[in-house]
């Protein structure tokens, strides 16, 4: 299990471009995307009703990096009170055990429009020059009170304009969080931070297939991404979620860990996420991660390695990237599905 800085020390940036463009993965969420969450899950909690209905599966979500994690089945809502609570898990990512339950439909919901929020929120140059314009305004219209002079109240309100953006500069500089590298949610393992040791390639063996989840197709591994547009190549933190699966195989006698196995992938666009789009089995996958698509624009994504070809396993101490191995499928490394099911 590898142990990082908690999500509101400043994190160190380790680089890793690859098919899919990834880069920076090591800080989850900024806080002011976390401290939405919980403000959010307190205001909803509050609107809520003792008999509201539980979804039977779903996940929870860390509120302090937004990896995702699925409790045992029938299992209760870790934020009911009990004296069990010492005993919650904690986050493989960031050792939390601040977790959000995305079971419930209202909490999911409130969380996501947190999320959205926080992706909408007004840039520092934006911020500053709309302070610096309130204080143009202000700064005109005392001026003008003041001296009863057009000279004198334009030098005013250009103090005050001034005034007005340094110190929204500096009370941004003062609070500023640290830089999101990671999606909104995300369950992949993250890609190695040490160098090489050894790179194989060869085809999958002794491999246990998995089905991806929306459009069923055997493979070795896939990933399932959730983004506003259909840039595929987004940094990490611009993809509302992210999430791989690895299958246990073995690549030129090398044994392929899932759990410390990030995936190098092309990324497929899907379409929207929508019922008539992605039918219903699909619908139901996202809603357990606490995505709706009741009034969604959202683009999806799944891409998956196929089992025929050959595969490139890249090894160091602290994980592996499996990819296609370059070639294996000529033009097209990764063929488009037939279908969505």
């Amino acid at each position: 299990m590898r142990k990082t800085a908690r999500a509101w020390y400043p994190w160190a940036n380790v680089g890793l471009v690859g098919a899919s463009g990834g880069g920076s993965v090591r800080a989850g969420p900024s806080p002011e995307l976390k401290s939405r969450r919980v403000r959010a899950r307190r205001e909803r909690a509050r609107g809520q009703v003792e008999d509201e209905i539980v979804r039977a599966t779903g996940a929870l979500l860390c509120s302090e990096c937004g990896r995702l994690t699925w409790p045992d089945p029938g299992s209760e809502s870790p934020h009911r009170s009990s004296g069990d609570a010492p005993h919650r898990a904690q986050c493989p990512h960031c050792q939390s055990r601040a977790w959000i339950d995305l079971r419930r439909e209202s909490t999911a919901l409130a969380i996501r429009q947190g999320e959205l929020d926080s992706a909408a929120a007004d840039s520092p140059l934006v911020d500053s020059l709309r302070k610096a314009g309130l204080g143009v305004v202000v700064g005109s219209f005392i001026g003008l009170v003041a001296t009863n002079s057009l000279v004198m109240g334009g030098s005013i309100a250009a103090l005050a304009g001034l005034a007005g953006g340094l110190a929204a500069v500096r009370l941004r500089r003062m609070s500023v969080p640290a830089k999101r590298t990671l999606p909104d949610r995300w369950s992949f393992a993250l890609p190695p931070a040490a160098s090489t040791r050894d790179t194989v390639e060869g085809v999958a063996q002794d491999v246990e297939l998995l089905r991806s989840p929306l459009t069923g197709r055997s493979c070795v591994a896939f990933e399932v991404g959730l983004r506003q547009d259909r840039n595929v190549t987004g940094e990490m933190n611009s993809w509302a979620l992210l999430e791989q699966r690895v299958a246990p195989m073995k690549i030129a006698g090398s044994t392929v860990n899932p759990g410390r196995t990030f995936v190098e992938i092309s990324r497929e666009p899907l379409g929207e996420l929508a019922a008539d789009v992605l039918g219903a089995a699909a619908v139901e996958w996202f809603l357990e991660r606490g995505f709706s698509s009741v009034g969604s624009n959202m683009t999806v994504f799944e891409s998956v390695l196929l089992p025929e070809g050959r595969l490139s396993l890249t090894q160091s101490p602290d994980g592996s990237v499996l990819r296609r191995a370059s070639g294996a499928y000529g033009p097209s490394n990764n063929p488009s599905p037939a279908a969505i099911t």
